[in-house]
């Protein structure tokens, strides 16, 4: 009875897997022609000024942002990207749902307006991480270009010093780029991303199911701890190749170079990076939330917007 129970189990999530990577839902099918049918650019800034709500970043010209990550463990399961472009009522969030973000009026870096993100602790309840980020789509970087993103990020935390360094904020990614690719899944496949690891140190990883990527890391002994409960400076280079020998990883913060690796930054020499993501992409702390703050964020193919 139990090996049939097992067999019946495994047999189910066998076609569960299979239907979320195969099966699209008419949302995502609208925004994939949508999308399609819009202009790449590589170049974009946002300050997120000019706006009092979250649903004013979603323009019908789309010069700004086009997607949003929620899912908060406690709550039922569901598709966790929403598509605001096609669905802006699915993308209005706020405290009452849990994780959210935010237009932020008293902690930002420059002007009226920062973004804040909410996610709250991963709690264990299922599988899937806790989650509050933004995505912008139609970038086109492939191998050979040049990827400049720079940007003012703040991370609360405990006050106490001790406390913070004792916060563990292991494997909490704050952004990346995903390719939008029709061979592989098409809901927006990980590629490099900077996250939070080792006790509040920057680093940069990648989501390796895909083949071929390295990881790049602070070296241990010198690594920068990001200081929390301050604006901090954070910018990134990224030299596009699936040949770890052509591929180049850099990055500063507050305008010290803290990584700079040779390193395979393509799964494949066909990829392509076309969505940026910031936020809260994964908080995988049991017990704790996070909150963060981001403003000023700029993304070119020639250099640094700041």
């Amino acid at each position: 009875m139990l090996k049939k129970i097992i067999k019946y189990a495994s047999i189910f999530l066998f076609l569960w897997i299979g239907s979320q990577v195969v099966y699209q839902t008419p949302d995502q099918k609208a925004m994939k022609e949508a999308v399609l049918s819009q202009q790449s650019t590589n170049n974009f800034t946002e300050g997120f000024e000019g706006v009092d709500s979250v649903a004013e970043l979603f323009k019908e010209d789309w010069t700004r942002w086009h997607e949003v990550i929620i899912q908060n463990n406690k709550f039922s399961i569901r598709r966790t990207v929403q598509y605001c472009m096609i669905n802006l009522a699915s993308c209005i969030t706020n405290e009452r749902t849990g994780n959210y973000i935010a237009i932020e009026k008293n902690i930002r870096r420059r002007g009226k307006n920062s973004l804040k993100f909410y996610a709250a602790p991963f709690a264990k309840v299922w599988f899937g991480d806790s989650k509050a980020a933004i995505r912008r789509q139609l970038f086109d970087f492939g191998k050979g270009d040049d990827v400049y993103v720079s940007g003012w990020f703040y991370f609360k935390g405990p006050v106490d010093k001790r406390t913070a360094e004792l916060q563990n904020l292991n494997q909490s990614m704050f952004l990346s780029l995903r390719s939008r690719n029709g061979t592989l899944r098409n809901i927006g496949e990980p590629g490099p991303g900077l996250f939070f690891s080792f006790r509040n140190s920057i680093g940069l990883r990648y989501d390796n199911w895909l083949p071929a990527m390295d990881i790049v890391q602070q070296d241990l002994l010198e690594r920068v701890h990001v200081p929390l409960n301050e604006w901090v400076k954070i910018k990134m280079h990224l030299k596009l190749s699936d040949v770890s020998s052509e591929g180049l990883v850099e990055i500063w913060m507050n305008d010290q170079k803290i990584v700079g690796e040779r390193a395979a930054t393509l799964p494949t020499d066909k990829m392509k990076y076309s969505i940026l993501e910031v936020g809260i992409g994964s908080n995988l702390n049991l017990d704790e939330s996070q909150t963060m703050y981001v403003d000023n964020l700029s993304v070119s193919p020639t250099r640094f917007n700041d």
